[in-house]
């Protein structure tokens, strides 16, 4: 991460996918601390569901932010439609796949 952190303070850290790649590096890290959880332990749902909330939470958050600074990228909104799917939150989800379609009003295009 502190690789990371360098790039992100040189000229081209302003990329989207260096972000990206950010995310999907934190996402393994929350992944990975699920598989060090002993499963045998009468806490390992608790724990590997809490961990699981933080990563969505994180995954959520972060996505956010990449679609504030990002906001013509349709991926990135479309990345971000899936999260809230899967986070529940439908409406929101619905709003962001209407934007990486590029229709934001969910309107047919005439």
């Amino acid at each position: 991460m502190s690789y990371y952190d360098q790039i992100k303070a040189s000229d081209v850290g302003g990329d989207a996918s260096l972000d990206r790649n950010i995310a999907d590096t934190m996402g393994r890290k929350f992944d990975h601390e699920v598989s060090l959880l002993d499963s045998s332990a009468p806490d390992y749902a608790d724990k590997a569901a809490k961990l699981q909330a933080e990563k969505q939470a994180y995954q959520l958050a972060e996505c956010q932010k990449r679609a504030e600074k990002f906001s013509t990228d349709l991926q990135i909104r479309f990345e971000l439609g899936q999260l809230y799917f899967q986070a529940g939150k439908i409406g929101e989800a619905i709003q962001e796949f209407q934007k990486a379609q590029g229709n934001p009003t969910g309107a047919s295009p005439q």
